[in-house]
């Protein structure tokens, strides 16, 4: 069982960006259909319009008609969206700046937390801290919203006030604050750490507009502190800006070296190349890549891989490799579709075929795909499999729970958002009273008990103490990242974390990155 059943992850601000789409505005293409087909779906519309007992607008029957083509198509990634969803597809997808607080939030139960807060946002300079709660938006009380709903009264234009009131640990009455809505930056690599054998680590968290000049400032700074070696962290990374994505390769790529290629139908394929001098030629790479790692990720990891530039460690990627267009439509909508693959240097598809079961996206049959699969090479020679998505050098398994740990995630996973609340609610209790060095007490745990009891949450003593070091992970990282930030909890996690541990492993002594893919056998 993965020890990340309860494990806390990195937040993204407000949302999740999940793909990377280059976007083409312009007329919608039009395909042939024959004169019968047209005619009878302008007489199914006319009927349905004139007749169907529940009366529906002439627009909606258009707008609904044209919603079922998409649905039909076999294409799973298609959309219509009309003014609002654009404009937060455009910002949650593509953009890197909004008119908000600099707030990233999470649910805990019926009430929103901040679970970051974004270096000069408004957020900051108004005093807001992690673990607090969202409580009310101006007059608008929120408790039962969902974070979207939240998301939707912070963001606003630039400029506009927004009154905001948090509880706060320790602190008797809310807190009610006036803030004005600023242009807010999500950093692509909110911090940088300096490991240990002069190894330098950057999370490389989303693919923003300023990407591939962070990944790159990243790169400088941490050399000026010592660093001889990198890890470069792509765990979660769902994908952005395909522009940032040829950026961020070639901070360790050469001047022509291919990063992608993209092919369309009836098109002539498009090849992406790194057209400047890398930030670091030839420093050891390690990239960390899981199956959250998607699409800009992707033509990173895979750009690296194929040139023998980094060592990928992990497991496989998800594998989104699709070109999505965005096409403008009258009245404010724009269709997205999509028109194309990517492909690695060597020739991978990036795209992992999979089809809807349920509402849900199932990868295609896995043992078909490997007997089909062609073998492509690494500029030395390196066999890659052409599977879809991007197969680690070093395939490493996320940690396993013991016995007596499986054990207790049984007992509590009827419970695991009551447990979840529990775990949240004991760390933002240590509010304002941990350093660095916390570590969990037996008051702590006792205190973790008494939550889990009022959430309904039953637990033989023995099971609890047979789990006793899973919880104290757990505790621990959530506090830390509460009280000081992800990098802390990064730091502290690193000897429970098998795919850091290896990287930071196999990094040790080596010089150059012949070295390093010569400790695989590359």
């Amino acid at each position: 069982m993965s020890r990340r059943f309860f494990t806390w992850r990195r937040v993204v601000p407000l949302s999740v960006a999940i793909v990377a789409i280059p976007l083409a505005f312009g007329a919608f293409r039009q395909g042939t259909t024959g004169r019968s087909g047209a005619q009878i779906l302008g007489n199914v519309l006319q009927i349905v319009a004139q007749r169907a007992l529940d009366s529906i607008p002439d627009d909606s029957v258009y707008i609904k008609a044209a919603r079922g083509l998409i649905n039909s198509i076999d294409d799973p990634y298609a959309s219509l969206y009309n003014q609002k969803e654009i404009s937060d597809f455009m910002r949650n997808t593509i953009g890197n700046t909004y008119g908000g607080l600099g707030m990233g939030i999470n649910q805990q139960d019926s009430t929103v937390v901040v679970a970051d807060v974004f270096p000069g946002s408004p957020a900051e300079k108004g005093g807001v801290e992690r673990g607090d709660l969202i409580l009310a938006i101006d007059t608008a009380r929120t408790i039962g919203w969902t974070t979207e709903k939240v998301s939707a009264h912070l963001i606003g234009n630039i400029g506009t006030p927004v009154n905001v009131t948090f509880g706060r640990a320790g602190t008797d009455k809310p807190i009610t604050t006036k803030f004005t809505r600023a242009q807010v930056h999500a950093f692509a690599v909110p911090y940088t750490l300096m490991l240990d054998d002069k190894i330098g680590y950057i999370p490389l968290q989303r693919f923003n507009g300023t990407a591939g000049a962070e990944l790159a400032e990243a790169v400088r700074g941490l050399k000026a502190k010592g660093a001889l070696r990198f890890v470069v962290d792509l765990r979660g990374n769902g994908g952005g800006d395909v522009d940032q994505a040829i950026k961020v390769s070639n901070v360790f790529l050469t001047k022509g070296q291919a990063v992608l290629t993209q092919r369309e139908r009836a098109q002539p394929p498009k090849y992406y190349t790194a057209v400047a001098e890398p930030v670091e030629a030839t420093s050891p790479v390690a990239v960390l890549v899981d199956g959250g790692t998607a699409s800009a990720s992707e033509i990173v990891a895979g750009s690296w891989q194929d040139h023998d530039r980094a060592l990928v460690l992990g497991q496989t990627t998800f594998g989104k490799g699709l070109v999505q267009g965005v096409y403008s439509l009258p009245d404010n909508f724009a269709l997205k579709l999509t028109t194309g693959k990517w492909y690695t240097p060597s020739g991978r598809s990036i795209h992992r075929e999979r089809k809807v079961v349920d509402g849900r996206l199932v990868l295609s049959d896995t043992m078909e795909m490997k007997a089909k699969a062609q073998v492509m090479h690494s500029d030395a020679g390196r066999k890659l499999l052409d599977l879809g998505g991007i197969t680690p050098d070093v395939p490493v398994s996320p940690d396993t729970l013991n016995l007596a740990e499986q054990t207790f995630v049984r007992a509590v996973l009827p419970k695991a958002a009551e447990f979840r609340a529990s775990i949240f609610d004991v760390a933002r209790a240590q509010h304002g009273k941990v350093t660095s060095t916390f570590a969990v007490t037996p008051q702590i745990r006792d205190e973790l008990r008494a939550r889990m009891s009022q959430g309904g949450i039953t637990v033989e003593d023995k099971v609890f103490a047979g789990a006793t070091s899973y919880v104290d992970l757990l505790l621990t990282q959530q506090t830390l990242r509460m009280a000081f930030g992800d990098s802390a909890a990064v730091r502290r996690s690193m000897p429970v974390d098998p795919v850091l541990k290896r990287a930071a492993a196999l990094l040790k002594g080596a010089t150059t990155q012949g070295q390093l893919m010569k400790t695989i056998g590359g």
